[in-house]
């Protein structure tokens, strides 16, 4: 598996814990929750929206294809080619560049789509839909998105910015606080535990690990060997279960614990993630280190535009209140205060 199928974003924030969607393999879930945590996406501008429709008058839905092949289903909860078109369409321009060049991305995607779809469908099924609550709550969040888009179109930044000369006084001023965290190559053997898995699943999947470690301690099996035959992970048991170099704060916490505490060379106890059951081996570290420009120079861009993008929707919000002040009946208000 390519390493830009399992890591999200490849920046080094400043004091902040990065957070990564992982890709998946044709055989199983495999980094979703498997060495990375859950993908934040940076904010940034929608994509661009349709021409608005004439006073009056409804746009239209596109036309569905004829031909719209099934891209992935569960039961009668299904995605078609056309609604994944939509999805990379609508995305936001980071998550689109991933879901248009990251094949393992694009998968995880769409399995969250359809699961979040499926559990639509028992909701509804149910009548969870119509409780005022959360019909309520559904409109409340359909106008924050609405809102939330609109504004980030009006203050859209400048995409020249920042210049180069601006990155680089940045990263002058805050070269004491830029840090690579601790990194690691790792070697895993991951076995895919299914959603709804019983207890005799996780117990065999736990003791074949258990066994396949104890095979390499004590037979001097090449793990490498047994990455290729065993792992379900297919793309890195392709090469001996090698996963390259990973940060320290990508690994999600079970992972992250288990190699903390092993040695250069050593095997972990078999660990399991949201995903499955991983054996992991470690074949290095490299200590934290001050990040040079290049390493900084993504999470600096991307901190000096979200730091532009809410000063102009602040700056955006204090002229609507200038044209027009909010008004508030305060009397009335104090009326839903707590006695």
């Amino acid at each position: 598996m390519k390493r830009e199928t399992m890591v999200q974003g490849r920046d080094h924030r400043i004091d902040q814990q990065r957070r990564f969607a992982g890709g998946a393999s044709a055989a199983a879930i495999v980094l979703a929750g498997l060495l990375f945590a859950g993908g934040a996406r940076a904010a940034a501008a929608p994509a661009p929206a349709p021409a608005p429709a004439p006073a009056g008058t409804q746009a239209t839905p596109p036309a569905k294809p004829a031909n719209d092949p099934v891209v992935a289903e569960r039961g009668d909860v299904k995605i078609t080619a056309s609604q994944v078109r939509d999805m990379v369409r609508f995305a936001d321009p980071e998550q689109r560049h991933q879901m248009e060049t990251n094949p393992g991305a694009l998968l995880q995607i769409v399995r969250d789509r359809l699961l979040k779809l499926a559990l639509l469908d028992e909701a509804k099924a149910h009548q969870w839909d119509k409780r005022e609550d959360v019909a309520y709550h559904a409109e409340l969040a359909r106008e924050d998105s609405i809102a939330g888009s609109w504004i980030a179109m009006q203050v859209a930044g400048d995409p020249s910015f920042p210049t180069d000369e601006q990155v680089q006084a940045a990263y002058e001023a805050n070269k004491s606080k830029l840090m690579v965290p601790r990194q690691y190559p790792l070697a895993q053997i991951f076995l895919a535990v299914p959603q709804g898995a019983g207890k005799q699943t996780e117990d065999e999947d736990q003791h074949k690990l258990a066994d396949l470690r104890q095979q390499v301690l004590k037979q001097h099996t090449d793990f490498a060997v047994l990455a290729k035959r065993y792992s379900d992970e297919k793309a890195s048991g392709a090469n001996g279960g090698e996963l390259g170099w990973l940060r320290e704060d990508q690994l999600v916490p079970q992972i992250r614990t288990a190699v903390q505490a092993l040695a250069e060379g050593a095997l972990s106890e078999p660990v399991r993630s949201p995903s499955g059951w991983h054996l992991i081996k470690l074949l290095g570290v490299k200590a934290p280190a001050p990040a040079t420009l290049a390493e900084a120079r993504d999470a600096l861009v991307k901190a000096m535009r979200q730091e532009r993008l809410v000063e102009g929707q602040r700056n955006y919000l204090a002229n609507m209140l200038k044209q027009q002040p909010v008004q508030v009946n305060e009397i009335e208000l104090s009326k839903f205060n707590p006695k």
